[in-house]
């Protein structure tokens, strides 16, 4: 069999083996070869290496049968497969926790056993690929403000940067959010009191959030205006 790259030769070798109950590893996975060996008590093994003058990848030797019975836990049942496989789930439901996981493995994959460490970093990835990295959304700000002046034009919107010593890039200071519909509302509908408070901000780029609330008519909080700064 032939495959475009070596990464899908790999990651169909994954899916089979998952899919059999196969406990496969690898044991050479260089740019040119890739050769699997059955962790069982049994002789399979696969052996592929890439086409001269082409990408493709060519499986050379194979095993015809397993001797070994179904294994429960899998090597290549890593996060990384997890995250791919439960994305849907992860986006219907973000707060999909490792011990419903375990058991949709378990069902999904006939008695698979992942550890729970391996679920929680497979939560991690699959946030990760769903809402982006931290500095993807810190590169997306010059479009947030904009866009916010541009639905709100009687809001107050400021965004201030520093320029990196280095190398002359922009980086992230500090941003005030003033939306006019809340600034009405405090002044039309909330008891005349203003607490202003702030907290740590535990990120990659850490700093603080401030936070201006008032109290409306029934004594509820009322956000009137916030500001991440960095200190």
């Amino acid at each position: 069999m032939h495959f475009t790259t070596r990464d899908q030769l790999r990651s169909v070798v994954q899916q089979w083996a998952l899919l059999n109950g196969h406990n496969v590893g690898w044991v050479r996975s260089a740019k040119t070869r890739l050769e699997a060996v059955c962790s069982g008590d049994c002789s399979w093994r696969l052996y592929a290496s890439k086409i001269g003058g082409e990408k493709t990848f060519q499986i050379r030797r194979v095993s015809k049968n397993h001797t070994c019975p179904r294994a429960m836990t899998n090597r290549q049942a890593t996060s990384e497969w997890i995250a791919k496989k439960f994305i849907q789930r992860f986006r219907r439901n973000p707060m999909y926790v490792p011990a419903e996981m375990m058991l949709d493995v378990k069902d999904k994959y006939n008695g698979l056993t992942v550890s729970r460490s391996t679920c929680y970093r497979a939560r991690d990835l699959a946030l990760q690929l769903i809402r982006g990295s931290l500095e993807t959304h810190y590169t997306q700000f010059r479009s947030y403000d904009a866009e916010l002046k541009r639905v709100d034009t009687e809001g107050l919107f400021s965004f201030f940067f520093i320029h990196n010593p280095d190398n002359g890039a922009p980086v992230f200071q500090r941003y005030y959010v003033g939306f006019s519909g809340l600034k009405k509302g405090f002044k039309n509908g909330c008891r005349p009191i203003l607490c202003v408070d702030g907290c740590f901000l535990k990120t990659l780029v850490v700093g603080a959030l401030l936070s201006a609330v008032a109290r409306d008519g029934n004594n509820q909080m009322f956000p009137v205006a916030w500001a991440i700064v960095e200190a």
